[in-house]
């Protein structure tokens, strides 16, 4: 399942997910991947669900996902909402990450590959060094 099919599954959960009382605090992420292109129909239905409660995760083969989590993070944040990117397994998608703002990322390349920690935190640190800096202009821009 991908797609407009995998987003009404997810919907379905969710809605399941926030009437269960020890859930109420909780934020969830909705998974966008290959198949949920931005279009006007999905669109609508996501503003609809999105917000400070409801995040976005995405998912989708690479190419997918470098190509579109420039746009999902413009639209979360719009919304008030969290940008989380799934399978960040290299240096260029944790650069890539980085240059969108992503609130978060995650992937399983040093649980799996031990030797890729140093790489990897290398692009990580750099990338939150890249945000501190358009962080700084972007307050020293306000502030004049």
């Amino acid at each position: 399942m991908g797609g407009i099919g995998s987003l009404d599954l997810s919907v379905r959960w969710l809605r399941w997910l926030r009437n269960v009382p020890e859930l109420a605090d909780q934020r969830f992420m909705l998974v966008v991947q290959n198949g949920m292109e931005a279009c006007a129909a999905t669109l609508t239905r996501l503003r609809r669900i999105v917000g400070p409660m409801v995040g976005i995760f995405v998912g989708g083969d690479t190419d997918w996902k470098l190509r579109t989590m420039g746009f999902w993070r413009a639209f979360t944040h719009m919304l008030g909402a969290i940008l989380h990117v799934g399978r960040v397994n290299s240096a260029r998608r944790i650069e890539a990450c980085g240059k969108i703002s992503a609130d978060s990322f995650d992937g399983s390349s040093v649980s799996r590959f031990p030797k890729t920690l140093k790489e990897l935190e290398r692009a990580r640190y750099g990338a939150v060094l890249a945000q501190s800096q358009i962080d700084i202009e972007d307050y020293l821009r306000e502030a004049a």
